[in-house]
C-alpha cells in the first residue's frame, strides 16, 4: 500500500515539474538588462498617457521613440484610488509611495474627473532661478510617520550628494526635483534650452499630452541625453496603467522590466526612482522600487503586447460588478429551481431523499424515482458549474476576449467554454463512483491550475478579475488574497477527502502522509518569495495543515499543540524571510525588506500597516462586517454538528475527514482574514468554492451508485454498490 502511495506522489509531483518546464520552454522569457545612461536624463510627464493615444498621426515623435526605444505600462498608483499630479510627483522624488493633500476616491469609468486637489506650490526666485516650498518639513515629517514610510526629496538629495544638481522645468516638475530641505536648486517655469542643459538630471512637467513640445525637449537636449518619458499621473482620467517610453543611447527597442512587478512590460513609479539613482556609485535600496531594464524583443510585437496589456487591465476592472451580477443572478435562478425540485421531490418521496431501504426502493412508484433522480441532477450539475467558475475565470484570459466589441458577452463565452469541458470530466472521470470524487477533481484542478500560474509569474493572476488588480493597489506577482483563498481552500479540500479514503481502510500514518504531501508543497507553493511571495497567507496555512494532519493520524487536539501550530506557522514565515534577507538588498523581495526592519530597528510597520487596513475595510461599508460574522457562524456550525450544525450531519457521517477538513479551511481562513491586508476579501473566496463543493457532494450522497469511502477488507478490493 506504501508502494503505490509513494509511486502516486512521484507521478504527481514529476508531472508537474515536467508541466512547468515545458511551459518555461514555450514561453521563453528572455532575461533582461540593465542599461547605463552615458550622458544627462530628462524625466518628461505628460500626464495620463496612455497607449491609445499615441499614433504616426497626431504623436509622431511618440510614435517614433516607441519604435526604437523601450517601452511598457506604467502603474502611477501612490496611496489613493486615484493618483492625482502633486502625489505621482512627489512620489518619484521620495522613491517610496507618498501622497499629498486629499486622496480622490476610484473615478468612474468613462468621461472626465475633475476631483483632484489643488495643486501646491512654493515660492519661485526668478533671480536665483531657485523654487523653494516652506511648508515642506511639515510634510516629509508626516509622510515618515505613516505606515509606508517616505522620505521625501531622497532622489534628488542622493544626486545633490555625488555633485548632480537636479532641475525642474514646470511646476510640476518641482516636486520630484526638490531635495530633503524643499529646494529645487534649479527651476525655469517654461521650456528653454538652457534649462534642459542646466543640469545632469531634469525633470519636465509637461501640462499636456502635447507632442509638439515633446519635440521641443528632444531636439533641445544636449547629445547623449537619455530620454524617459511617462503618463505618470491619472488627473482627469479614469485610472488606467500609463504609457513609459526610455530611449537615448545604449537603450535600444524592446521591452521594459523591473524586479518589483517581475511582470514583462509593467513597471511602476518607484521603479523610475530607482533607475535615476544608479547613476550615484551605491545607491540607496529603495523599499519597493528596482531599476528598469530592458528586455531584447521585436518592435511590432512589444507595441502590441504593452496596448494589450494596458486594454486587458483596463478592460476586466470595468466588467468585474457586471460580469459577477449576472454569475449571482444566474446562480440565484438555479438555485430557486433546485429548491423548487427539492420540495417536489420530499413532497412525493413522504419526506425521504433516499429509499429507507432496498425493499421500499424497489416498491416506490416511477414518478418518485424520477423526481429524486432529477433533483439530484440539478443539484449536481449546478454545483460543479458553480465550483468550476473561478478557475474558469482564470484560464479564459488565454483568449484575447478584451480586443473584442462587446467584451462582456465574449468574456463569459470564454469562461463558458472552460468552465462546461471542466464540469464535464469532472462526472466523467475513473473518480466518478467515489461520493466525492467530482468535487476533489475540481478542488484539485482549481488548485494545481493556480500553483501552475504562481509558478510561471502569475501571468493569469494579473489580469483576472478574481486576480492582483495591480493598476488598483494589488499585488504585481506571486499570490493575491483572492488566489490565496482558493488554492488553499481547495488544496485542504483534497488533502482531507483524500485522507479520509486511508482513515476509512484504517491507515492514518498514510492518512498523515497524505496531508503532508498535498500540503508542505502548497504552502512553499505560496510562500517561497520567487513564487507566491505570500508570508501572511503561509503563516495562516501551516495551523490549518497542522490541525488537519493531526486529525488525519487520530492525535487529539489539545490547546498546547494549537498554539505549537500556530508557532510553527510563524516560524516558517520568518524563516523564509530570513532566506530572503540573506539574497541582498537588490534581491530580495518584500519579505526580505520586513525581516531587515525587524532586525535592524525593530520596525513592525508592516504589521501596522496591515492591521490598519483590514480595520479601515471593515469599516468602509456596514456589509463589510458581514465577513467576521460569517466566520463566526462556520464556527459555530462545525462546531456543534448535532446543534446548529444538524443539516451537515450526514455529510460529516458519512464522509471521512469533511468535517475536519472544513474546521481545517475555516482555521486558515479566519487566519488569514486577519494576517493579510485587505484580508476582507479571504473568506468570502474561500467560500466560492468550498459552498459549491459541498453541495456537490451533498447531492451525490442520495446516489446509490456512488460509494462515500472505501472499506477494505482482507482482499482489499473497494466494494460495489448496487
Amino acid at each position: 500500500m506504501f508502494r503505490r502511495w509513494l509511486v502516486s506522489v512521484l507521478a504527481a509531483a514529476l508531472a508537474f515539474a515536467a508541466a512547468a518546464f515545458g511551459i518555461s520552454m514555450i514561453k521563453g522569457d528572455r532575461p533582461p538588462t540593465h542599461r547605463v545612461q552615458p550622458g544627462n536624463l530628462v524625466v518628461i510627464g505628460m500626464p495620463g498617457l496612455t497607449w491609445s493615444d499615441i499614433n504616426e498621426e497626431t504623436t509622431p515623435t511618440l510614435a517614433q521613440m516607441a519604435g526604437h526605444g523601450a517601452i511598457g505600462n506604467q502603474l502611477v498608483r501612490a496611496i489613493s484610488a486615484h493618483t492625482c499630479s502633486d502625489a505621482a510627483w512627489v512620489t518619484l522624488g521620495a522613491g517610496a509611495r507618498t501622497p499629498m493633500g486629499y486622496g480622490p476616491p476610484m473615478a468612474s469609468s468613462s468621461g472626465t474627473n475633475s476631483f483632484c486637489p489643488e495643486p501646491v506650490t512654493g515660492v519661485h526666485n526668478p533671480t536665483t532661478q531657485t523654487y523653494t516650498f516652506h511648508q515642506w518639513d511639515t510634510w516629509s515629517k508626516a509622510a515618515f510617520r505613516r505606515n509606508i514610510p517616505s522620505r521625501m526629496g531622497l532622489v534628488a538629495s542622493t544626486l545633490e550628494d555625488d555633485q548632480q544638481c537636479v532641475a525642474a522645468v514646470g511646476e510640476r516638475a518641482t516636486l520630484a526635483a526638490a531635495n530633503r530641505d524643499g529646494f529645487v536648486s534649479h527651476y525655469s517655469p517654461t521650456l528653454t534650452k538652457d534649462a534642459l542643459s542646466a543640469c545632469p538630471v531634469t525633470f519636465v512637467s509637461l501640462e499636456s499630452r502635447n507632442d509638439a513640445e515633446l519635440r521641443y525637449v528632444i531636439d533641445n537636449a544636449p547629445i547623449d541625453t537619455t530620454f524617459l518619458v511617462t503618463g505618470l499621473t491619472d488627473d482627469e482620467r479614469p485610472e488606467s496603467p500609463r504609457a513609459i517610453i526610455l530611449d537615448g543611447p545604449n537603450i535600444g527597442g524592446g521591452m521594459l522590466r523591473s524586479r518589483s512587478t517581475r511582470q514583462p512590460g509593467l513597471v511602476t513609479t518607484t521603479d523610475i526612482s530607482a533607475f535615476i539613482l544608479e547613476r550615484v556609485p551605491n545607491p540607496p535600496t529603495l523599499g519597493e522600487g528596482r531599476p528598469l531594464s530592458v528586455e531584447r524583443t521585436s518592435t511590432p510585437a512589444t507595441i502590441r503586447s504593452v496596448h494589450n496589456m494596458q486594454t486587458l487591465l483596463r478592460t476586466e476592472h470595468n466588467l468585474i460588478a457586471p460580469f459577477f451580477t449576472w454569475v449571482f443572478s444566474i446562480a440565484l435562478a438555479l438555485a430557486l429551481v433546485g429548491v423548487g425540485l427539492f420540495v417536489r421531490a420530499r413532497r412525493l418521496s413522504g419526506g425521504h431523499l433516499t429509499p429507507p431501504s432496498r425493499k421500499d426502493a424497489e416498491a416506490e412508484s416511477p414518478q418518485v424515482t424520477r423526481a429524486r433522480r432529477l433533483n439530484r441532477w440539478w443539484w449536481s450539475v449546478t454545483a460543479a458549474l458553480l465550483a468550476s467558475v473561478p478557475v474558469a475565470t482564470f484560464l479564459a484570459n488565454l483568449y484575447a476576449w478584451y480586443l473584442h466589441e462587446h467584451a462582456l458577452v465574449r468574456y463569459g463565452l470564454s469562461v463558458l467554454v472552460v468552465l462546461v469541458p471542466t464540469a464535464i470530466v469532472a462526472f466523467l472521470g475513473p473518480w466518478r463512483r467515489w461520493t466525492p470524487g467530482p468535487a476533489v477533481f475540481l478542488a484539485g484542478f482549481t488548485a494545481v491550475t493556480l500553483a501552475m500560474d504562481v509558478v510561471q509569474g502569475s501571468r493569469l493572476q494579473l489580469v483576472s478579475m478574481l486576480g492582483l488588480q495591480p493598476v488598483y493597489g494589488g499585488r504585481h506577482f506571486g499570490m493575491g488574497n483572492v488566489g490565496y483563498a482558493l488554492f488553499m481552500t481547495s488544496a485542504l479540500f483534497v488533502a482531507a477527502m483524500l485522507a479520509g479514503r486511508y482513515r476509512a481502510m484504517k491507515r492514518p500514518r498514510l492518512a498523515l502522509l497524505t496531508v503532508l504531501a498535498i500540503g508542505v508543497p502548497a504552502i512553499l507553493v505560496n510562500g517561497v518569495p520567487q513564487w507566491g511571495n505570500e508570508g501572511g497567507g503561509s503563516a495562516a496555512f501551516v495551523p490549518a495543515l497542522v490541525y488537519l494532519a493531526m486529525r488525519a493520524r487520530g492525535w487529539r487536539i489539545t490547546f498546547t499543540r494549537l498554539v505549537a501550530a500556530a508557532f510553527a506557522g510563524v516560524v516558517f514565515v520568518l524563516g523564509v524571510a530570513w532566506l530572503d534577507y540573506l539574497r541582498g538588498e537588490s534581491e530580495r523581495t518584500h519579505l526580505g525588506d520586513v525581516f531587515a526592519g525587524l532586525i535592524g530597528d525593530g520596525q513592525i510597520n508592516p504589521v501596522k500597516r496591515i492591521l490598519y487596513t483590514n480595520w479601515n475595510m471593515l469599516n468602509q461599508h456596514w456589509f463589510h462586517w458581514l465577513v467576521p460574522l460569517g466566520l463566526l457562524v462556520a464556527v459555530v456550525v462545525t462546531a456543534f454538528p448535532t446543534g446548529p450544525g444538524r443539516f451537515l450531519q450526514p455529510l460529516f457521517v458519512r464522509v471521512p475527514m469533511l468535517r475536519h477538513g472544513l474546521i481545517a479551511i475555516i482555521i486558515m481562513l479566519g487566519f488569514g482574514f486577519i494576517a493579510n491586508d485587505s484580508g476582507t476579501s479571504i473568506p468570502p473566496a474561500g467560500a466560492l468554492v468550498v459552498i459549491p463543493l459541498l453541495v456537490l457532494t451533498a447531492a451525490r450522497l442520495t446516489s446509490s451508485a456512488t460509494y462515500e469511502a472505501p472499506r477494505v477488507p482482507a482482499a482489499g478490493r473497494l466494494p460495489s454498490k448496487k
